[in-house]
């Protein structure tokens, strides 16, 4: 440390500046776990707050990443996928990287009993609007399916309901869940609240009833047993019997792993695919420093294969700070990282990936713009066959497959 303009030195300040530099550079694992750790402790209460349900397919992950399927979940490959155990991942090789399990989902306490009822005729309202909405007739048997489960659940919450009918309540709406998850993509996406909706009147009446015939008598008989137990007790009491008894969701082939990204558990290249759809792109982008930035570079660096890849997306979501953002590609890249990017498409449109040689040439411009669609991010070892394999699978609408060449334009 300095005085401006003069050449002192405060030695015992710079002393443990020295030695802690000197532990850093000789440690850098260490340092990068560090970092990683503060980074989720900023991030994951503002990501609790704002973070939906979601109840995405692997036809969105093409349709919004521009990539095809066989190249965000090749066979026989490792794939991490950084986001939410809601979506619809459950197959082999896929690990979820998600802190918001058990516990940490949005749990509705028997003390938001009145407040949840409250909203439930609105959250029918605006099921049978949707519903109401123009779907195409193929869907007739499903749009039936709706109407006569949701003419039961109505009837059965015209006056405030008993505690024993919410597991049918929750029944019913998981019915509703899923008929409206067996549209194709193209109705799923246009009516997405429905999704939701249905989903979280489900949700509020499984967990009102576990509070209040489970968790509750559970710490109140503990309480008893012990002579008396403090809140602090109760809290953590309260959360292992969530955790323990709340229905989580259901994988027979993929693993649900509970952690946040990029403090992770894993070996050193021990995934072929990174994927992140509505994850931390979404949720942390938007509130980070360079230096944060570099921490998740250099994870998905030291998790990616040699011919590896990660795909973050969507970058359009939310302003971030453009300069922290592009400075730390170039450091990234000056350590001889690689990335790319998928500028804004749509349904009807073919992917095109723009190589990163010049970040502010090649890549300022898209961030300015906030017109960059998905993220590609390669490891310090890749190779050139990694961006030919990458761009023979950039997804192409089913109109446009006639259109489809061996080349790529540029």
């Amino acid at each position: 440390m300095k005085h401006e303009g003069m050449g002192k030195r405060y030695p015992k300040q710079d002393i443990t500046h020295d030695i802690n530099r000197a532990i850093e550079e000789d440690h850098p694992a260490a340092e990068q776990q560090r970092n990683a750790q503060r980074l989720i402790e900023r991030h994951i209460d503002h990501d609790r707050a704002y973070k939906a349900l979601t109840g995405r397919r692997i036809a969105q992950y093409e349709v919004e990443s521009g990539i095809t399927e066989s190249e965000l979940f090749p066979e026989g490959a490792s794939i991490l996928n950084i986001g939410d155990p809601w979506q619809t991942l459950d197959r082999v090789g896929v690990t979820t990287l998600e802190y918001e399990t058990g516990d940490e989902h949005s749990f509705v306490s028997a003390r938001e009993e009145a407040a949840f009822l409250e909203d439930v005729p609105y959250l029918l309202d605006e099921l049978r609007r949707n519903i109401t909405a123009e779907i195409p007739t193929q869907y007739t048997e499903q749009i039936n399916v709706l109407h006569t489960t949701l003419a039961e659940f109505a009837s059965l919450v015209e006056t405030p309901p008993a505690l024993d009918t919410y597991p049918t309540l929750a029944i019913l709406a998981q019915t509703l869940t899923d008929t409206i998850r067996s549209f194709v993509p193209s109705v799923f996406e246009r009516y997405p609240n429905m999704w939701y909706t249905a989903r979280a009147l489900g949700r509020g009446f499984e967990d009102i009833y576990l509070d209040k015939t489970t968790i509750i008598p559970a710490i109140e008989q503990a309480a008893f047993d012990q002579k008396g137990m403090s809140e602090q007790e109760r809290q953590a009491l309260r959360q292992r019997l969530i955790a323990e008894h709340r229905t989580p969701a259901i994988y027979t082939e993929s693993t649900l792993i509970k952690g946040a990204f990029p403090d992770t558990p894993f070996e050193d290249h021990s995934f072929d695919r990174i994927t992140s759809s509505w994850a931390i792109s979404a949720h942390m982008f938007s509130d980070m420093s360079k230096s944060e930035f570099g921490t998740l570079w250099t994870e998905i660096d030291r998790l990616l294969t040699t011919e590896g890849a990660a795909y973050i997306w969507p970058m359009n979501y939310a302003r971030m700070d453009t300069k922290a953002f592009v400075e730390s590609i170039r450091t990234y890249m000056k350590k001889r990282g690689h990335v790319g990017i998928i500028p804004n498409s749509s349904y009807y449109e073919k992917s095109s990936i723009q190589w990163i040689k010049d970040v502010y040439r090649d890549l300022l411009p898209y961030v300015e713009d906030n017109s960059i669609e998905t993220l590609i991010v390669l490891g310090t070892q890749w190779t050139p066959d990694t961006k030919k394999r990458i761009e023979n699978h950039l997804y192409i609408p089913p109109h446009k497959e006639q259109d489809n060449d061996s080349s790529t334009e540029w």
